[in-house]
């Protein structure tokens, strides 16, 4: 009797407990959002708890609230959950129910965005890499196999998040179905498969879909809200929602953007807030509900980075998105700016109740740090799989990091390697001297090789650079080498297939430092008296991963823009800290340090060593560019093609081991630049486009200089074609950019800049729209002296521009001497309004530049 009774008492105060925790209501009314039965305006900002450190989910909550949102929405990445199928994991970083309970405790709502496609640059749109082994399975679809695998995942984080739902209690008060999925096909019936799924996992509170304004008829889903992402016109947006929502409200703009993402090789975004903060006021003013996309990014860690296409373009750890909250958690002037905004539609309840926002984060630099433990990849590699093929990364059960492809070649002989297709990086070794790379992002496959007689060793280490997560290629991401090799045409077997997936670096061998001639893991401790943010700065390595006290924080890579990783406090310990770093590149780079402030916009450089001048009788050579141990890809110059001694080459990659000598203009693509040790008398050539269709290759022409002191000069522009990179035939309307960096080689006076333009007379006639230059001492903090603006005439052949600067030593850089000078032309190849989608050989390139 005892029993029974005790049990009455629990199961009434539990019915107490959870009527008592169930006091709030919000639904999706006609022509409002209700909160309570209220008109609610959601104010909103994405941040997604997997790219931000457990220990800092509330300090950036927090940030969230103090900006004036009242509202936090957030992904749930289903390969972030289910590593391997069937097994979850929702601990630690993972735990997503803990991220929504502290939002709840910092003052915030929720909104959900679960369903099995995310995109949001995150590995394969957070899919599950292990879908690609189901024999022909089709995501984003109605394939049985992959809706079985989506219910379970979904059933899975139901268990996780229903419970905190605003009906039970909860914080969540919106949950969204599908993701943008009116760009990729327009099946009502699998959304509705979606929608039941999420009602079968227990979620019950309103539903919304969310697409962009011309997807919005294929992506809604009749009886649910359609949000637009991506449009801020008040009156379109209210439009647009009307005609697919029975001509009523509310207007949810669920993604709106303050800026973009960074893919590596191309510029950092940013957008200043002056730009959109009128749009932003109006939007408010309008009583439209929004969600900015992202008011903080955070970091992709590990190898968890996604990738668009076409072109192939993998997107960098950093995902600081230039938003009003920064990667490091701190205020910016966007924030402020934002904050001052949302205050003027705040009730006086709301704006009494807004937090003062908090102080700054303390950061700190390290000391320099000696890593002076190493170890070989080659003397760390596992029992191999054996094939007569190359084997995918997911036929080795595999999904991300590494893999190694070992074969034999027999010589003497010469010809083509190549890889179809390499997925997405590779290193190229013949008896573990590194003779190319390869690099999807350029459409590299192949490499011309000599081989010596006798048997030799063929190493081939692919990355897998991230999935891409958006767009009709999502089914097509297998990772490693996914066809054939071949050497001269004919296939290449028996392979030796080395997995590495990097996740678990605790058995690595370590020894004392030594040189190193192929990938390279090195080890340091390094001592810190006090914790704080910090940035380790990768300028002068090449490319891989970092692990600092055991955590992955991800990759760099010297190509840019960002060339820091960022390192949360909490995960630095005062006393003993130990860091490894997997380098790909540069194998006898040995020491780092962190610095106070992040790089997060300066493109790398390839480090060729440059010599050469012209006197005026014309009789020394242009350009002699040292290339040992270096493959050069020789393109079209204005007549044809220039390499030694004037000849004109039959193979259009040749491998040279004695300097390039350019007595004629020539266009260059250096392919595996190999320079280890990093010099100031190496020459800095920035080559990069601001248009993802651009700039793939490099090219070289003739610099001329005026001062007599010696150095190292060469000028490097990187105007190319269109999408394959090829034929120099460029299409589209918007232009794109060039952008070249000339190093005297020591600080100098200088007192004229000029820069002259050429281009082939059998083209279209693009002149730049603008020229700015900018001078600098050290090569990564620039300043602009002068921009020039100028209007595209079709009238001419060739094109000059001068700029006199003879002031600029006292009134722009304070007596200081320039190392440095920076070009940038904007616009270079646009098409004019008239001739849409025109194109033509514009093999638009910087003839001369003097610096006096």
């Amino acid at each position: 009797m005892k029993k029974i009774l005790l049990f009455t008492f629990f199961f009434i105060f539990l019915q107490l407990s959870q009527a008592q925790q169930a006091q709030h209501s919000f639904k999706i009314g006609e022509g409002s959002f209700l909160l309570d039965g209220k008109p609610f305006q959601i104010i909103s900002g994405e941040m997604h708890f997997a790219r931000i450190p457990r220990e800092y989910w509330h300090d950036r909550l927090r940030m969230a609230k103090a900006m004036g949102l009242n509202t936090i929405c957030t992904y749930v990445f289903w390969n972030y959950h289910e590593t391997e199928k069937g097994k979850y994991n929702f601990s630690g970083n993972a735990d997503v129910a803990a991220f929504v309970k502290a939002a709840q405790e910092e003052g915030l709502w929720v909104i959900v965005r679960p369903s099995p496609y995310a995109c949001a640059e995150w590995e394969f749109g957070g899919y599950p890499w292990w879908l690609i082994k189901e024999k022909d399975l089709k995501v984003r679809s109605r394939d049985p196999k992959f809706l079985e695998m989506s219910k379970n995942y979904i059933n899975a984080f139901g268990k996780e998040l229903a419970p905190l739902q605003i009906t039970k209690g909860g914080p969540i008060i919106m949950v969204q179905v599908e993701n943008e999925y009116g760009s990729y096909d327009k099946d009502k019936e699998y959304l509705t498969i979606n929608k039941n799924y999420l009602k079968d996992a227990g979620f019950d509170v309103d539903f919304y879909t969310c697409d962009g304004p011309s997807q919005m008829p294929d992506g809604y889903l009749p009886g649910l809200l359609p949000a637009v992402n991506g449009w801020d016109d008040p009156k379109g947006v209210k439009n647009l929602i009307d005609k697919y929502n029975n001509n009523h409200g509310p207007y949810f703009i669920a993604e709106w953007y303050p800026a973009w993402f960074d893919s590596w090789g191309e510029e950092h975004h940013t957008v200043p807030f002056k730009n959109f903060i009128d749009t932003y006021d109006s939007v408010l003013a309008n009583g439209l509900s929004i969600n900015i996309y992202m008011v903080h990014g955070g970091t992709t860690r590990a190898f968890w980075n996604g990738a668009n296409m076409p072109p192939y373009r993998p997107q960098t750890a950093s995902y600081d998105y230039d938003a009003p909250i920064n990667e490091a958690g701190n205020v910016t002037p966007k924030f402020l700016a934002m904050r001052n905004v949302i205050k003027k539609h705040l009730s006086a309840e709301a704006l009494a109740q807004l937090p003062e926002i908090p102080q700054p984060k303390k950061t700190i630099s390290t000391p320099l740090i000696k890593l002076d433990q190493t170890t070989a990849l080659y003397d760390n590699l596992p029992k191999p799989v054996e094939s007569a093929n190359p084997l995918s990364f997911e036929d080795i059960n595999q999904g991300y990091g590494y893999v190694l492809y070992r074969s034999d070649l027999i010589g003497p002989s010469e010809g083509y390697l190549n890889i179809k297709y390499v997925r997405d990086y590779a290193l190229v070794f013949i008896d573990g001297k590194r003779v190319a790379i390869l690099d999807r992002r350029l459409n590299q496959d192949s490499v011309f090789i000599k081989l010596p007689a006798g048997k030799l060793r063929l190493d081939i280490l692919v990355e897998n650079l991230g999935r891409i997560n958006y767009g009709t290629y999502l089914n097509d991401n297998r990772k490693g080498i996914t066809e054939i090799v071949t050497f001269k045409g004919k296939e290449i077997k028996n392979w030796k297939i080395y997995g590495l997936p990097m996740n678990d670096i605790s058995m690595l061998k370590f020894g004392k430092a030594t040189q190193f001639q192929s990938p390279v893991i090195r080890k340091g401790k390094f001592f810190l008296t006090e914790t704080g943010d910090t940035y380790l700065d990768f300028s002068r390595w090449g490319k891989g991963c970092v692990w600092l006290n055991g955590h992955n924080l991800g990759r760099y890579w010297n190509i840019g823009p960002s060339q820091t990783v960022y390192v949360p406090a909490p995960w630095l310990k005062k006393g003993e800290n130990e860091i490894i770093i997997f380098e790909e590149l540069k194998y006898n780079v040995s020491e780092i340090k962190g610095i106070e402030n992040p790089i997060l916009d300066v493109l790398g450089a390839p480090h060729i060593k440059a010599t050469g001048s012209i006197d005026k009788a014309g009789k020394k050579p242009l350009l002699m560019l040292s290339c040992k141990d270096t493959t050069v890809r020789i393109f079209y110059t204005l007549n044809d093609f220039y390499t030694l001694n004037n000849k004109n080459p039959t193979d259009k990659s040749l491998k040279y081991n004695k300097p390039l000598i350019f007595n004629k203009p020539a266009r260059v693509s250096v392919i595996g630049q190999k320079v280890d040790n990093y010099s100031d008398e190496v020459l800095k050539i920035n080559v990069y486009p601001s248009l993802s269709t651009a700039c793939k290759v490099s090219t070289i022409n003739k610099f001329k200089e005026k001062y007599s002191a010696g150095g190292e000069q060469a000028l490097v522009d990187g105007f190319m074609g269109s999408d394959n990179y090829k034929d120099g035939f460029w299409q589209g309307y918007e232009g794109n950019d060039f952008h070249a960096i000339v190093d005297l080689g020591e600080n100098k006076d200088i007192s004229t800049i000029r820069v002259n333009f050429l281009q082939d007379v059998k083209s279209w006639i693009f002149s730049p729209t603008q020229v700015e230059f900018s001078v600098s001492t050290d090569g990564r903090n620039f300043t602009t002296i002068a921009t020039e603006n100028y209007t595209n005439d079709n009238t001419k052949q060739d094109i000059s521009f001068t700029r006199i600067l003879t002031d600029y030593k006292t009134s722009v850089m304070a007596g200081k001497k320039v190392r440095y000078i920076a070009v940038k032309a904007k616009n270079i190849g646009a098409c004019p309004p008239e001739h849409p989608g025109a194109g033509g050989k514009a093999w638009l390139f910087v003839d001369e530049i003097t610096v006096e």
